[in-house]
């Protein structure tokens, strides 16, 4: 299992991880995140997204 996370900065209150939804695969997460046109993004396997051991947002943001 696989969670697409989009990754939110402002530009005063820092960045938030938000999970999106779970697909069976990376690959059908991946293209759900191309339909979907997210660029701050990423899919995560679920267990890291549960236990918050994935990157946070300030690392990919554009700020």
């Amino acid at each position: 299992m696989y969670t697409l996370v989009l990754f939110v900065c402002w530009l005063n209150a820092g960045c938030q991880n938000l999970p999106i939804d779970n697909y069976p695969s990376e690959a059908r997460c991946l293209a759900s995140m191309e339909d979907q046109q997210i660029r701050n993004g990423g899919c995560y396997p679920t267990v890291e997204v549960r236990g918050q051991y994935w990157r946070p947002a300030t690392e990919y943001s554009d700020l």
